[in-house]
């Protein structure tokens, strides 16, 4: 009996020296401290992420709307103490913020989040994927206005530029994506040149062409650019020959880019110039290897010309 309470008398010292020598070190190093309570509430909240099939650092898109039925209250209860302990700890630890609100669109509170990240994104650079994810809250939530100045500082267009060119083949989600894509970036030329492709792969060329001009008038003050877009209009609206002419032009300030080489081939093609055709796709395919619609083409003219 005597042995048992000497091993507890000393595990329990044990336990207290620890304890004075860990709050000893906390108070040397107050930034130390504080680091450690922000990891502690982190890996609580990322926990009821994990546990509820959510992506912690999510940055394509995906909020269920019963989000916060989803996590462990529990857990972000945890979560939060551990979190404003590290806030009362170090008010200026932009880390802190940031993990506060994304804590606060778990728990689907869109004011509080905003509020947490514009206080971190006056201490350090934005949270970009914590704002997206608090974009998503919004449009959840129907606010669109809220939601796009969120997205706006996540600097989402190109998340959903990507998202739409991966949807191709479903035809209003994808353009679902690029909607949204110009609504966070209503002046970028990309977006609207991705578009005005995707309207002409889909049998729409009335919309390609209007969309292709806006890419062109967007453009950058870029020869080669201008060129390629000038090009892809004409196109559409049959002027082959001169289409052909703008795409050389590009060829000719960028010889590396395969896509003026494929569109002169496409040009071409249309007046009646297998030959002049071919040789375009060729190139275009030396420069981007492995295009199986490129070797179509190529075998589409192949016949024409013998």
């Amino acid at each position: 009996m005597i042995h048992l309470l000497d091993r507890s008398n000393s595990k329990g010292l044990s336990v207290l020296l620890i304890s004075i020598l860990f709050a000893l070190i906390l108070s040397l190093f107050p930034q130390l401290g504080g680091a450690f309570l922000v990891n502690l509430g982190v890996v609580e909240l990322s926990r009821a992420f994990h546990q509820s099939g959510i992506e912690f650092t999510a940055t394509d898109g995906s909020l269920p709307a019963a989000l916060s039925e989803n996590l462990l209250p529990d857990t972000l209860a945890k979560s939060r103490n551990w979190l404003e302990a590290a806030r009362a700890w170090n008010r200026k630890n932009a880390r802190v913020y940031y993990a506060l609100g994304r804590l606060s669109i778990a728990e689907r509170n869109p004011a509080a989040a905003k509020s947490m990240l514009i206080t971190g994104s006056q201490l350090a650079p934005p949270d970009r994927s914590a704002y997206f994810l608090l974009g998503n809250l919004y449009a959840s939530q129907r606010n669109l206005d809220e939601a796009i100045n969120a997205w706006r500082t996540a600097r989402a267009a190109a998340i959903f530029l990507r998202k739409a060119e991966s949807l191709w083949r479903q035809i209003p989600e994808a353009e679902a994506q690029y909607r949204l894509a110009i609504a966070v970036e209503p002046d970028n030329y990309k977006i609207f040149q991705s578009l005005g492709y995707f309207y002409w792969n889909s049998a729409r060329p009335q919309e390609a062409m209007a969309t292709l001009e806006k890419a062109h008038e967007l453009a950058p003050d870029n020869p080669y650019t201008k060129h390629l877009l000038r090009g892809e209009v004409l196109h559409l609206q049959g002027k082959y020959l001169e289409a052909s002419e703008e795409f050389l032009q590009a060829i000719k300030l960028n010889s590396s880019d395969p896509q003026p080489f494929y569109r002169a081939g496409d040009a071409f093609a249309a007046l009646g110039q297998p030959g002049k055709a071919l040789d375009m796709y060729k190139k275009a395919l030396s420069r981007t290897p492995n295009e199986g619609w490129l070797l179509t083409r190529i075998r589409s003219v192949e016949g024409a010309t013998k």
